[in-house]
């Protein structure tokens, strides 16, 4: 029960952690004009939906053990795969700069796969001294 309690409060801070990187990201478009917005825009958007896949996938893989948990991070990164490609031929076809799309993307990216990561390795933790003791 404790384990559960503790894999829920870890999995809302890394919920809120990434709400967060995104919302900060948001700020990108609003400094940047023209094609560089639309790109940007449009990464951010992909960067999102990308994330809001891979903790929904996490979430259900959470609590089945590390071995579902790591499929779970697999699976969310091969998505991730397939949105970026997605993503950057829609912003190259709606006229939207690749380098704004890319930096925007990546960032997110960066920034939510170390989270997804650390809430991995932090739910592990109990579960490792539950079963040393």
């Amino acid at each position: 029960m404790a384990g559960s309690t503790t894999s829920r409060l870890v999995l809302g801070r890394g919920v809120a952690l990434c709400a967060l990187t995104t919302a900060f990201a948001a700020l990108a478009p609003v400094l940047l004009a023209g094609p560089s917005r639309l790109g940007a825009v449009i990464g951010l958007a992909t960067a999102a939906m990308a994330t809001g896949s891979s903790l929904g996938i996490l979430k259900l893989t959470f609590h089945g053990g590390m071995k579902h948990a790591v499929a779970g991070l697999a699976v969310g990164f091969l998505l991730r795969m397939l949105l970026v490609a997605a993503g950057l031929l829609v912003a190259l076809s709606a006229g939207g700069e690749p380098l704004a799309f890319a930096a925007t993307f990546f960032g997110l990216y960066l920034a939510h796969q170390s989270i997804e990561i650390a809430m991995l390795s932090r739910s592990a933790r109990p579960a490792q001294l539950e079963g040393k003791a």
